[in-house]
Formats: structure tokens, sequence, C-alpha cells
């Protein structure tokens, strides 16, 4: 646990917080996918392909009967599966393959704006 900081609303022993990173390959070129939990069930995730990003998204997120579930500012919630081993998370992430693997980063005390 990060100090001063408080388990997502409807958690279930399951502590996303902090930042997430997954690299790989699409036709386009090399891209990065970068998701921040922070405190409080707030998150921001953005995704980069070659240099270009295709925009950052924030919103909430929440445990509900484990399944984690995304609520995107201005879209509809959304439920990716995901599997979760220590500090590496395997997530569907739309418009993706499935299957991305993210790592958790050392840096994990950033705590998105709200």
């Amino acid at each position: 646990a990060f100090p001063g900081s408080a388990p997502a609303p409807g958690a279930t022993g399951v502590d996303l917080r902090g930042t997430w990173v997954a690299d790989g390959m699409t036709p386009q070129g090399p891209f990065r996918c970068v998701i921040i939990f922070g405190d409080n069930g707030l998150y921001v995730s953005d995704v980069f392909i070659g240099q270009g990003s295709l925009g950052r998204v924030s919103g909430n997120y929440r445990f509900e009967g484990g399944q984690l579930i995304l609520q995107p500012q201005g879209y509809a919630p959304f439920a990716p599966a995901f599997q979760l081993q220590g500090d590496q998370m395997v997530m569907d992430v739309p418009n993706f393959a499935p299957g991305i693997r993210f790592v958790r980063q050392a840096n994990s005390g950033f705590v998105p704006p709200s």
C-alpha cells in the first residue's frame, strides 16, 4: 500500500493503485499504453502510437463482484477482462488485441488530478 492512500470503492483486496505501462507493436508502429490508477477510484489513461497520443481518458474505477468497472468521463462504463499477478496485469484494452500485459512501475505514488 502507498502511504496516505485508500483503496478504490468496493475493492475486494485488489490494489491497482499506481502507474501501469504496456508496450507492444501495431501495424502502425510501436505503442505504449499507460494507465494510472489513483486514490479514491480515479484513473487516467493514454495510448501512444509512434510519437502521437490517441488522447487522454480519465474517469472512475471500481470493483463489483471482483470485476473491474471503468467509467470514463463522457463514455459508457465497461468491464475489461483482467488478471492480476503481483506487479503484472493482463487486460483487454478496447481497440487492441485482447491480453495486453501491463507492468506496475516503481514510481507508483502518482495521484492523477481529480
